[in-house]
């Protein structure tokens, strides 16, 4: 099947390259002298070295996730960064990939994550993929109201994201620091309102390292092989909803 990676800018939907991003660890953020970022991996955590193990053994997943932390390679030079949701907080369970690079094959998690991935799952559907001519059962509903479901403003906050839009209108919703001319207001502090959009948010500009300079991707695409066509995004037929980077 083939994985569409959509970037949403401000104004329109616009088709991205697939391409993956080289893994390097960045050092926690330290908002006090010895603690960590509610968000950065701690090396005291069973849970955080899961994770980092995680994407150290699988370079080609860009996104991943137990459902307690969200991480991508969105760092400068690739570095991992990870994020939590204030909003929903639940215990962690085993990292799966979120987005990842599975040319020629449908998206289905392999059997050892499919239960984490699936956790929230409301409803499934059998789909066919007819490259490998198997019947596959698949999640096409999670609980809307999931970690990362993509409409709360505080968990979709990131250091290279200048501001979220509407991704089924494009509508600009908010910006870095706010704009009052243009009646936008500032994401942080929406975020620490806990604020929650009734669609799905993405980001729309971006202003992060180099490596994302020109990719300030995240994605959307049914749980299916057959091809893609544009259409509204279901912010709940995708389990996590986050930035990843396409490499140059």
């Amino acid at each position: 099947m083939r994985n569409l990676l959509i970037f949403m800018s401000m104004s329109a939907l616009l088709p991205a390259t697939l391409c993956i991003a080289a893994a390097a660890w960045s050092a926690p953020e330290r908002p006090g002298a010895n603690r960590p970022a509610a968000g950065a991996l701690n090396p005291a955590r069973a849970a955080d070295r899961q994770l980092r193990a995680y994407g150290e053994a699988n370079p080609q997943c860009r996104m991943w996730s137990n459902w307690e932390k969200l991480c991508s390679r969105t760092g400068p030079e690739g570095a991992v960064q990870c994020f939590i949701d204030p909003g929903r907080r639940v215990s962690p369970s085993r990292p799966f990939c979120a987005v990842a690079r599975w040319e020629g094959r449908a998206d289905v998690p392999p059997a050892s994550e499919r239960v984490s991935r699936e956790r929230f799952c409301l409803s499934r559907e059998t789909i066919e993929d007819r490259g490998q001519h198997l019947r596959i059962r698949v999640c096409t509903r999670h609980d809307p109201d999931r970690p990362f479901n993509g409409r709360r403003v505080a968990a979709l906050l990131h250091p290279g994201c200048d501001g979220l839009s509407d991704a089924e209108t494009g509508r600009p919703y908010c910006v870095r620091g706010g704009n009052a001319a243009a009646g936008l207001p500032d994401c942080a502090s929406l975020a620490s309102r806990r604020v929650r959009h009734d669609r799905l948010l993405v980001c729309g500009r971006w202003s992060g390292p180099a490596l994302c300079a020109a990719s300030p991707v995240r994605e959307w695409r049914p749980a299916g092989p057959e091809d893609i066509t544009f259409g509204t995004p279901d912010p709940n037929r995708t389990a996590v909803h986050g930035l990843f980077c396409q490499n140059r």
